[in-house]
């Protein structure tokens, strides 16, 4: 097989991974009536309520959606009482967001999709997988790089991430050490060192 058809197959199959998580997530928004985005926030809050407290900005930096469309979908949340907001003690026109109970059951039914996926992944060798995120991980730091995406939170793109040897890492605020394949994608402590 030639590169460029191995290519082509390599992004044939990427969308089709893709098609059927969104499927799977189609199936419970149906059944809870919620989208897709909305679905992806109540992860997003989930997934980061232990470390930090989700706003509107943080939703538009890690979904990829406009502040208007943001927005849009925090108020059916709100709406919905799937979500609830928060007024930040300093500043009364800032607020964060947090899970209802009522939400919370349905995460962990969302949740199962990842592992519905996970069990797929489990099948296939370590090697295979660590050669595949290496892949996927350069692909997107290019797409960053071209300016394609401007924003992923990477551990190897955070002010936290130390190199400690050519494949070992650690993060200064989690304290955690981890080979390159033990990157984080999509870190709620990430600061973008570029900004900094």
């Amino acid at each position: 097989m030639d590169e460029i058809h191995l290519e082509e197959n390599l992004i044939a199959i990427l969308d089709k991974i893709t098609e059927i998580k969104r499927s799977m997530l189609w199936e419970i928004s149906e059944t809870y009536g919620l989208t897709p985005l909305q679905i992806q926030i109540l992860l997003l809050i989930k997934r980061c309520a232990q470390y930090k407290k989700i706003n509107p900005t943080d939703i538009v930096k890690e979904l990829y959606v406009s502040k208007a469309t943001a927005s849009s979908a925090v108020k059916t949340l709100l709406k919905k009482e799937m979500i609830e907001k928060n007024i930040n003690n300093n500043d009364n026109r800032s607020f964060y967001v947090s899970l209802t109970k009522k939400a919370g059951f349905i995460v962990k039914h969302i949740e199962q999709t990842t592992h519905t996926m996970q069990h797929y992944l489990s099948q296939i060798d370590k090697n295979d997988k660590r050669i595949a995120f290496g892949v996927l991980a350069r692909m997107v730091m290019a797409m960053q790089d071209d300016g394609a995406i401007d924003y992923i939170a990477l551990c190897i793109n955070c002010e936290y991430c130390k190199q400690l040897s050519g494949n070992t890492f650690m993060c200064s605020f989690t304290k955690r050490t981890f080979k390159y394949d033990g990157i984080n994608i999509g870190c709620c402590n990430f600061t973008d060192k570029k900004i900094i």
